[in-house]
Protein backbone atom coordinates (compact mmCIF):
# COMPACT_ATOMS: atom_id res chain seq x y z
CA UNK A 1 0.00 0.00 0.00
CA UNK A 2 0.88 3.35 -0.91
CA UNK A 3 2.42 5.54 2.09
CA UNK A 4 -0.16 8.17 1.44
CA UNK A 5 -2.72 5.87 0.91
CA UNK A 6 -1.84 4.28 4.65
CA UNK A 7 -1.59 8.11 6.13
CA UNK A 8 -4.81 8.87 4.93
CA UNK A 9 -6.40 5.71 5.76
CA UNK A 10 -5.26 7.05 9.50
CA UNK A 11 -7.09 10.39 8.89
CA UNK A 12 -10.15 9.00 7.85
CA UNK A 13 -10.23 6.80 10.72
CA UNK A 14 -9.46 9.46 13.48
CA UNK A 15 -11.15 12.19 12.25
CA UNK A 16 -13.96 10.56 10.79
CA UNK A 17 -15.14 9.52 14.24
CA UNK A 18 -14.53 13.24 15.91
CA UNK A 19 -15.23 14.94 12.85
CA UNK A 20 -18.81 16.21 11.00
CA UNK A 21 -18.75 14.84 7.41
CA UNK A 22 -18.16 18.22 5.84
CA UNK A 23 -15.05 18.26 7.28
CA UNK A 24 -13.53 15.79 4.73
CA UNK A 25 -14.77 17.64 1.38
CA UNK A 26 -16.07 20.89 0.31
CA UNK A 27 -18.96 18.97 -1.40
CA UNK A 28 -21.52 16.99 0.28
CA UNK A 29 -22.95 15.67 -2.55
CA UNK A 30 -23.91 12.17 -3.53
CA UNK A 31 -20.89 10.65 -6.11
CA UNK A 32 -23.39 9.49 -8.66
CA UNK A 33 -21.97 11.23 -12.25
CA UNK A 34 -21.23 9.49 -15.59
CA UNK A 35 -18.46 7.21 -14.73
CA UNK A 36 -16.25 9.16 -17.01
CA UNK A 37 -12.16 8.57 -15.64
CA UNK A 38 -11.75 12.51 -14.79
CA UNK A 39 -14.51 12.54 -11.90
CA UNK A 40 -13.44 8.98 -10.32
CA UNK A 41 -9.42 10.64 -10.63
CA UNK A 42 -10.41 13.93 -8.87
CA UNK A 43 -11.98 12.31 -6.02
CA UNK A 44 -8.61 10.43 -5.25
CA UNK A 45 -6.68 13.05 -5.61
CA UNK A 46 -5.59 14.45 -1.73
CA UNK A 47 -6.79 18.36 -1.60
CA UNK A 48 -3.64 19.71 -2.21
CA UNK A 49 -3.50 21.71 -5.39
CA UNK A 50 -5.94 24.50 -6.13
CA UNK A 51 -5.35 23.80 -9.92
CA UNK A 52 -9.23 24.03 -11.72
CA UNK A 53 -10.89 20.17 -11.78
CA UNK A 54 -10.84 20.48 -15.42
CA UNK A 55 -7.45 20.61 -16.18
CA UNK A 56 -6.97 16.98 -14.43
CA UNK A 57 -5.55 14.86 -16.93
CA UNK A 58 -7.29 10.99 -17.41
CA UNK A 59 -3.60 9.12 -17.68
CA UNK A 60 -5.58 6.07 -16.19
CA UNK A 61 -7.63 5.13 -18.76
CA UNK A 62 -5.39 4.12 -20.82
CA UNK A 63 -4.31 0.07 -21.58
CA UNK A 64 -0.58 0.12 -21.01
CA UNK A 65 1.29 0.08 -17.55
CA UNK A 66 -2.22 1.32 -15.45
CA UNK A 67 -4.44 -0.71 -13.09
CA UNK A 68 -6.55 -0.37 -16.03
CA UNK A 69 -4.99 -3.29 -17.42
CA UNK A 70 -6.94 -5.64 -15.64
CA UNK A 71 -10.30 -3.80 -15.88
CA UNK A 72 -13.01 -5.75 -17.80
CA UNK A 73 -15.17 -4.24 -20.15
CA UNK A 74 -18.80 -4.71 -19.53
CA UNK A 75 -21.76 -3.25 -20.92
CA UNK A 76 -22.60 0.39 -20.72
CA UNK A 77 -18.94 0.95 -20.73
CA UNK A 78 -18.01 3.89 -23.35
CA UNK A 79 -14.29 2.56 -25.33
CA UNK A 80 -12.58 5.45 -27.46
CA UNK A 81 -10.72 3.33 -30.43
CA UNK A 82 -8.49 4.95 -32.29
CA UNK A 83 -6.63 3.71 -35.26
CA UNK A 84 -4.15 5.50 -36.45
CA UNK A 85 -3.87 6.93 -39.64
CA UNK A 86 -7.34 5.42 -40.25
CA UNK A 87 -9.63 8.75 -39.17
CA UNK A 88 -12.79 7.06 -40.51
CA UNK A 89 -12.18 4.43 -37.75
CA UNK A 90 -11.16 5.91 -34.87
CA UNK A 91 -14.50 6.41 -32.78
CA UNK A 92 -16.50 6.14 -29.48
CA UNK A 93 -18.42 3.15 -29.32
CA UNK A 94 -20.65 1.76 -26.66
CA UNK A 95 -20.65 -2.00 -24.81
CA UNK A 96 -24.07 -3.37 -25.79
CA UNK A 97 -25.97 -5.46 -23.34
CA UNK A 98 -24.66 -8.54 -25.05
CA UNK A 99 -21.55 -7.41 -24.58
CA UNK A 100 -20.67 -6.67 -28.02
CA UNK A 101 -19.41 -3.63 -29.75
CA UNK A 102 -20.26 -2.53 -33.69
CA UNK A 103 -17.28 -1.51 -35.38
CA UNK A 104 -16.88 -0.59 -39.33
CA UNK A 105 -15.40 -3.38 -41.94
CA UNK A 106 -15.26 -5.91 -38.78
CA UNK A 107 -18.71 -5.65 -37.55
CA UNK A 108 -19.73 -6.74 -34.40
CA UNK A 109 -17.32 -7.81 -32.08
CA UNK A 110 -17.61 -9.54 -28.63
CA UNK A 111 -15.54 -8.00 -25.40
CA UNK A 112 -17.70 -8.25 -22.82
CA UNK A 113 -15.63 -9.54 -20.05
CA UNK A 114 -12.14 -8.70 -22.09
CA UNK A 115 -9.72 -6.79 -20.39
CA UNK A 116 -8.28 -3.21 -22.69
CA UNK A 117 -5.39 -5.32 -24.01
CA UNK A 118 -7.24 -7.87 -25.13
CA UNK A 119 -9.98 -6.10 -26.37
CA UNK A 120 -7.55 -3.93 -28.46
CA UNK A 121 -5.38 -6.74 -30.16
CA UNK A 122 -8.92 -8.50 -31.34
CA UNK A 123 -9.93 -5.76 -32.80
CA UNK A 124 -6.46 -5.11 -34.62
CA UNK A 125 -5.89 -8.77 -35.56
CA UNK A 126 -9.57 -8.62 -37.40
CA UNK A 127 -8.45 -5.48 -39.30
CA UNK A 128 -5.45 -7.32 -40.14
CA UNK A 129 -6.93 -10.31 -41.05
CA UNK A 130 -8.69 -8.67 -44.73
CA UNK A 131 -8.39 -5.07 -44.43
CA UNK A 132 -5.35 -2.99 -42.81
CA UNK A 133 -1.32 -4.16 -43.18
CA UNK A 134 -0.14 -3.86 -39.84
CA UNK A 135 -2.83 -1.42 -38.32
CA UNK A 136 -1.97 0.38 -35.05
CA UNK A 137 -4.63 0.48 -32.50
CA UNK A 138 -5.22 1.97 -29.27
CA UNK A 139 -8.08 1.37 -26.59
CA UNK A 140 -9.06 3.85 -23.95
CA UNK A 141 -12.45 3.53 -21.33
CA UNK A 142 -13.86 7.04 -21.77
CA UNK A 143 -16.73 5.91 -19.65
CA UNK A 144 -16.82 3.36 -16.28
CA UNK A 145 -20.51 2.43 -16.40
CA UNK A 146 -20.58 -0.83 -16.03
CA UNK A 147 -18.93 -1.95 -12.54
CA UNK A 148 -19.77 -0.29 -9.09
CA UNK A 149 -20.35 -0.37 -5.60
CA UNK A 150 -22.72 1.53 -3.63
CA UNK A 151 -22.31 3.09 -0.44
CA UNK A 152 -24.66 3.71 1.96
CA UNK A 153 -25.18 4.88 5.93
CA UNK A 154 -22.98 7.09 8.02
CA UNK A 155 -20.56 8.19 5.05
CA UNK A 156 -20.33 11.68 3.79
CA UNK A 157 -20.87 10.92 0.49
CA UNK A 158 -23.03 8.13 -0.18
CA UNK A 159 -23.87 7.04 -3.24
CA UNK A 160 -22.76 4.64 -6.31
CA UNK A 161 -19.25 4.40 -7.04
CA UNK A 162 -18.17 3.45 -10.80
CA UNK A 163 -15.49 0.89 -10.35
CA UNK A 164 -12.54 1.57 -13.22
CA UNK A 165 -10.03 -0.59 -11.77
CA UNK A 166 -9.13 -2.89 -8.36
CA UNK A 167 -10.86 -0.90 -5.63
CA UNK A 168 -10.14 -1.32 -1.84
CA UNK A 169 -12.54 -0.41 0.81
CA UNK A 170 -9.63 2.67 1.49
CA UNK A 171 -10.12 3.32 -2.03
CA UNK A 172 -13.71 4.05 -1.06
CA UNK A 173 -12.90 5.33 1.91
CA UNK A 174 -11.30 8.18 0.54
CA UNK A 175 -13.42 9.06 -2.36
CA UNK A 176 -16.23 9.07 -0.41
CA UNK A 177 -14.98 11.28 2.40
CA UNK A 178 -14.97 9.01 5.60
CA UNK A 179 -16.99 8.46 8.12
CA UNK A 180 -19.74 10.91 9.79
CA UNK A 181 -19.24 11.61 13.23
CA UNK A 182 -22.45 9.18 13.88
CA UNK A 183 -20.67 5.92 12.20
CA UNK A 184 -20.09 3.37 14.37
CA UNK A 185 -16.68 1.67 12.89
CA UNK A 186 -18.50 -1.17 11.41
CA UNK A 187 -18.30 -1.76 7.72
CA UNK A 188 -21.17 -4.42 6.52
CA UNK A 189 -19.60 -5.49 2.89
CA UNK A 190 -22.65 -7.71 1.14
CA UNK A 191 -21.35 -9.22 -2.18
CA UNK A 192 -24.64 -9.42 -4.32
CA UNK A 193 -22.91 -10.49 -7.94
CA UNK A 194 -20.84 -13.46 -5.80
CA UNK A 195 -19.70 -14.95 -2.57
CA UNK A 196 -16.46 -14.08 -0.67
CA UNK A 197 -13.81 -17.09 -0.85
CA UNK A 198 -15.06 -18.54 2.24
CA UNK A 199 -18.36 -18.90 0.56
CA UNK A 200 -20.34 -16.38 2.59
CA UNK A 201 -21.97 -13.74 1.22
CA UNK A 202 -22.17 -10.95 4.01
CA UNK A 203 -18.38 -9.68 5.38
CA UNK A 204 -18.47 -7.52 8.76
CA UNK A 205 -15.47 -5.74 9.48
CA UNK A 206 -14.67 -3.47 12.20
CA UNK A 207 -12.41 0.04 12.59
CA UNK A 208 -11.65 1.72 15.49
CA UNK A 209 -8.60 4.10 16.83
CA UNK A 210 -7.34 1.62 19.61
CA UNK A 211 -6.36 -0.74 16.58
CA UNK A 212 -2.84 -0.42 15.28
CA UNK A 213 -1.75 0.65 11.56
CA UNK A 214 -0.92 -3.10 10.08
CA UNK A 215 -4.06 -4.27 11.31
CA UNK A 216 -6.00 -1.32 9.67
CA UNK A 217 -4.19 -1.70 6.46
CA UNK A 218 -5.00 -5.48 6.47
CA UNK A 219 -9.23 -4.17 6.74
CA UNK A 220 -8.85 -1.66 4.57
CA UNK A 221 -7.04 -3.55 2.10
CA UNK A 222 -10.13 -6.17 1.17
CA UNK A 223 -11.12 -5.70 -2.51
CA UNK A 224 -14.41 -5.14 -3.50
CA UNK A 225 -16.37 -6.42 -6.75
CA UNK A 226 -19.11 -5.25 -8.72
CA UNK A 227 -22.51 -4.96 -7.32
CA UNK A 228 -21.40 -5.19 -3.29
CA UNK A 229 -23.56 -3.16 -1.11
CA UNK A 230 -20.71 -1.67 1.52
CA UNK A 231 -23.43 -0.36 4.10
CA UNK A 232 -22.07 1.50 7.06
CA UNK A 233 -24.39 1.63 10.52
CA UNK A 234 -24.41 4.33 12.56
CA UNK A 235 -23.63 3.96 16.03
CA UNK A 236 -25.93 2.61 19.15
CA UNK A 237 -25.76 3.76 22.57
CA UNK A 238 -25.84 2.05 26.26
CA UNK A 239 -26.54 4.08 29.51
CA UNK A 240 -24.49 4.29 32.43
CA UNK A 241 -26.53 5.33 35.77
CA UNK A 242 -26.78 5.35 39.90
CA UNK A 243 -23.35 5.23 41.81
CA UNK A 244 -20.52 6.47 38.62
CA UNK A 245 -19.00 9.67 38.33
CA UNK A 246 -20.75 10.26 35.17
CA UNK A 247 -23.46 9.07 34.38
CA UNK A 248 -25.06 9.28 30.74
CA UNK A 249 -25.23 7.89 27.59
CA UNK A 250 -22.40 6.74 25.61
CA UNK A 251 -21.33 4.89 22.04
CA UNK A 252 -21.74 1.34 21.85
CA UNK A 253 -17.95 0.83 19.90
CA UNK A 254 -15.32 -1.91 19.79
CA UNK A 255 -17.78 -4.79 21.47
CA UNK A 256 -17.54 -2.41 24.46
CA UNK A 257 -18.10 -4.41 28.22
CA UNK A 258 -19.48 -3.88 31.41
CA UNK A 259 -16.51 -2.80 33.33
CA UNK A 260 -15.56 -0.81 30.33
CA UNK A 261 -18.62 0.97 30.64
CA UNK A 262 -18.45 1.62 34.42
CA UNK A 263 -15.03 2.94 33.26
CA UNK A 264 -16.00 5.41 30.73
CA UNK A 265 -18.86 6.71 33.31
CA UNK A 266 -16.02 7.89 35.51
CA UNK A 267 -15.39 4.53 37.65
CA UNK A 268 -17.75 4.20 40.75
CA UNK A 269 -18.55 7.30 43.04
CA UNK A 270 -17.33 7.03 46.32
CA UNK A 271 -20.75 5.43 47.51
CA UNK A 272 -20.86 2.80 44.36
CA UNK A 273 -20.96 -1.13 45.15
CA UNK A 274 -18.66 -3.66 42.68
CA UNK A 275 -21.12 -6.27 43.83
CA UNK A 276 -23.92 -4.25 43.09
CA UNK A 277 -24.24 -3.49 39.39
CA UNK A 278 -27.01 -5.03 36.76
CA UNK A 279 -27.59 -4.71 33.12
CA UNK A 280 -31.52 -4.12 32.00
CA UNK A 281 -31.51 -5.29 28.67
CA UNK A 282 -34.54 -4.30 26.72
CA UNK A 283 -36.81 -7.76 25.58
CA UNK A 284 -39.13 -7.48 23.02
CA UNK A 285 -43.12 -7.43 24.16
CA UNK A 286 -42.11 -7.36 28.08
CA UNK A 287 -39.74 -6.60 30.98
CA UNK A 288 -36.50 -5.61 31.19
CA UNK A 289 -34.08 -9.16 31.73
CA UNK A 290 -31.82 -8.14 35.00
CA UNK A 291 -28.22 -9.39 34.27
CA UNK A 292 -26.64 -9.22 37.89
CA UNK A 293 -22.79 -8.41 37.90
CA UNK A 294 -20.14 -8.26 40.43
CA UNK A 295 -17.14 -5.82 38.82
CA UNK A 296 -14.93 -7.56 41.95
CA UNK A 297 -15.28 -10.76 40.18
CA UNK A 298 -14.72 -9.75 36.71
CA UNK A 299 -12.07 -7.87 37.78
CA UNK A 300 -10.29 -10.96 39.91
CA UNK A 301 -10.75 -13.22 36.95
CA UNK A 302 -13.28 -15.20 38.66
CA UNK A 303 -16.00 -14.22 35.56
CA UNK A 304 -15.74 -13.24 32.39
CA UNK A 305 -16.49 -9.48 31.05
CA UNK A 306 -20.14 -9.35 30.14
CA UNK A 307 -20.06 -7.70 26.60
CA UNK A 308 -22.88 -5.07 26.02
CA UNK A 309 -25.93 -4.72 23.33
CA UNK A 310 -27.38 -1.62 22.02
CA UNK A 311 -29.68 -0.09 24.01
CA UNK A 312 -28.11 -2.22 27.79
CA UNK A 313 -28.76 0.19 30.72
CA UNK A 314 -26.33 -0.15 33.51
CA UNK A 315 -26.82 0.61 36.76
CA UNK A 316 -24.64 0.37 39.50
CA UNK A 317 -25.87 0.53 43.23
CA UNK A 318 -24.98 2.29 46.81
CA UNK A 319 -22.53 0.01 49.24
CA UNK A 320 -23.87 -0.66 52.58
CA UNK A 321 -21.99 1.24 55.54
Amino acid sequence: MAPWKALLAGLVLWLGSICPADAFSSTAQPHQGNGSTEVEEAHLEPETTAEPEAETTAETDTDVGTANEVYRVGPGDVLDVIVYGEDELTRLVTVQHGGEISFPLIGEVQVGGLTLKEVRQQIRELLARDYLIDPQVTVKVKEFLSQWVTLVGEIARPGKYYITGPKTLLDLLTESGGFTSQASGELVVTRLGGVFDDGSTVRRVWLSRSMGADEQRVILALTLASNDLVTVPAQESIYVTGEVNNPGSFPLKDRLTVLQAVSLAGGLSKFGSKGKVEILRKRRGGEPERIKVDLGDIENGKKPDVPLVPGDMVKVGKRMF
